[in-house]
């Protein structure tokens, strides 16, 4: 007998159909539900502003596996700020951000995540290959991080001398960077602890609302 669902990662296109389930459930999402768990979007840019700022980063560059789709459902608002909020929260920190050195998944949301390799080889050839190039770089999320490198590869850049890296990372999923570069980081373990509690409380009766987790800065300079 089946007492509760977790669903592991869904959008407002599958939450009607969530809410008629006859069990509790709670899920990662960006829809704005008591059932959630999420991480915060204020946080990782904060943290991507301070992975750049120390590293001494004066021009940075934006390679997202996000979009700034219109919509007025709450994850494709929450999307857009991320990424207005994000170039804003840079350029009052004295970083700057040009149009040509942004790279996102809009005008087909689920290529990144389809193949994200590809996805952000492209990214970073077509970012590379603007007049002015940045000399700092934050990439989210570690899906894009083998296609970023590899392209820096083939464009023989020089980490850390011509591009600093902020690079996104779970916390329990070691990822390949031989190159030098600040880790921004999330941990699955507790988003998955969250989940459980949301699911617990609900079965029991009790109160409950969102659970929000900040990411930490890892030097791996």
């Amino acid at each position: 007998l089946i007492q509760g669902i977790i669903v592991i990662s869904t959008d407002h296109s599958e939450m009607d159909e969530l809410k008629k389930l006859p069990v509790p459930f709670s899920c990662i999402t960006t829809g704005r539900i008591k059932n959630r768990v999420s991480l915060s979007f204020n946080s990782l840019a904060e943290k991507a502003r301070d992975g750049l700022l120390q590293q001494g980063c004066t021009k940075a560059g934006l390679l997202l596996a996000t979009s700034c789709e219109p919509g007025n459902d709450s994850g494709a608002v929450e999307r857009r700020n991320f990424v207005r909020n994000l170039r804003n929260l840079l350029t009052e920190n004295g970083i700057e951000v040009k149009d040509e050195w942004i790279f996102l998944a809009s005008g087909n949301p689920g290529r990144a995540a389809i193949d994200p390799d590809h996805f952000a080889y492209e990214g970073f050839n077509k970012i590379w290959q603007a007049k002015e190039k940045p000399n700092g770089l934050f990439v989210y999320t570690d899906s894009l991080i083998s296609g970023t490198l590899i392209s820096i590869l083939s464009n023989r850049v020089m980490v850390p001398e011509q591009l600093k890296l902020v690079l996104h990372r779970n916390s329990e999923c070691n990822v390949l960077c031989p190159v030098p570069c600040y880790f921004v980081e999330n941990d699955i373990r507790k988003m998955s602890t969250g989940l459980i509690q949301l699911l617990e409380a609900q079965y029991h009766g009790q109160e409950i609302n969102q659970i929000d987790f900040d990411y930490k800065l890892i030097d791996n300079t």
